[in-house]
């Protein structure tokens, strides 16, 4: 019996790429590129039309990005695999694109038939990673329970709390609100947090507290 082809949606703005794209998975009888999109939100419009097995999806785009497409998408459709393909080698969008469920991280330079070989892998229930990206990942696991022992000595129970809520995107209000606390309790803590953790700004804190599992 014939196999079932893999119907893959494409969302990248840029025009030429997608049809290299295209092109190469078309090479393969397992391959259907079903449709393509311009942005993130246009991806998600389609994927909830087609109903893809798999979205290759870029990360910088007009009006939604590929992260936050990535969070519609498997809310809405759960068994599809979304799959980045980027030109980013930046730690946070690795470990947000996996956070926010996506399967595999591949960079845009992939060979094709690396690119095909990934995609039919990613639809029998693999996660792909771009070699140099998966290092990333092991390092990450190998240095995490050191640096979580670090930051757990240098850090309150309470400054951990104020840290996890800055990562979930809470104003300082709204922790204040939740912890039960002044607002400028709450921003003498995320000083503290910064000057203890050399961090500058509140997404260095929610990068931070995503690298070490808190959220």
């Amino acid at each position: 019996m014939k196999e079932e082809r893999i119907k893959v949606l494409l969302v990248d703005d840029h025009s030429l790429f997608r049809r290299g794209v295209k092109e190469a998975l078309s090479t393969s009888e397992r391959i259907e590129v079903a449709g393509e999109a311009l942005d993130g939100k246009e991806g998600v419009d389609l994927a909830r039309e087609l109903n893809p097995d798999i979205v290759l999806m870029d990360i910088r785009m007009p009006r939604m990005n590929g992260l936050d497409a990535t969070v519609m998408i498997q809310k809405e459709l759960p068994e599809c695999s979304v799959v980045m393909l980027t030109v980013s080698e930046e730690d946070a969008d690795l470990f947000n694109a996996l956070r926010y469920g996506a399967k595999g991280y591949l960079l845009k330079d992939i060979p094709p038939q690396e690119l095909i070989s990934s995609v039919i892998h990613i639809a029998e229930g693999d996660v792909m990673l771009t070699p140099s990206m998966a290092s990333k990942m092991l390092n990450e696991f190998k240095y995490r329970d050191k640096r979580r022992e670090g930051q757990e000595q240098a850090l309150s129970a309470r400054e951990v709390e104020i840290l996890q809520h800055v990562a979930q995107g809470f104003t300082n209000k709204q922790i204040a609100e939740a912890l039960f606390i002044s607002t400028n309790t709450a921003k003498v803590h995320l000083r503290n947090i910064m000057d203890k953790l050399h961090i500058k700004n509140r997404a260095e804190a929610t990068n931070y507290a995503i690298r070490m599992g808190l959220v």
